[in-house]
């Protein structure tokens, strides 16, 4: 379990790196909105899923493994999501994994 900065949560991650990112309080992201999570190595972003929000908790399980040295966060983007972050992490894991 990786505590997270920016909001109120955590990030478990197996030895295999299949993670799950757990958030209490998030709001609903806006209609035209999602939050988008990446796992970040090497300063290259790679998607690893989209999400509404809204639940307490909201529980997300990762697309992508999350492997020793990655950093993950999460953004929020337009509908559908985005290739790479357009916008600023809202919260993230506070040290790589």
């Amino acid at each position: 379990m990786i505590a997270l900065a920016g909001a109120e949560g955590s990030l478990a991650v197996d030895a295999a790196g299949r993670a799950t990112l757990i958030v209490a309080d998030l709001e609903p992201a806006p209609i035209d909105k999602t939050y988008e999570a990446w796992v970040i190595e090497d300063g290259k972003a790679t998607a690893a899923g989209l999400f509404k929000g809204g639940g307490s908790p909201t529980a997300v399980r990762l697309t992508r493994p999350v492997r020793d040295g990655a950093v993950v966060a999460v953004t929020l983007e337009r509908a559908g999501g985005v290739d790479q972050p357009q916008n600023d992490p809202l919260f993230s894991t506070r040290e790589p994994v």
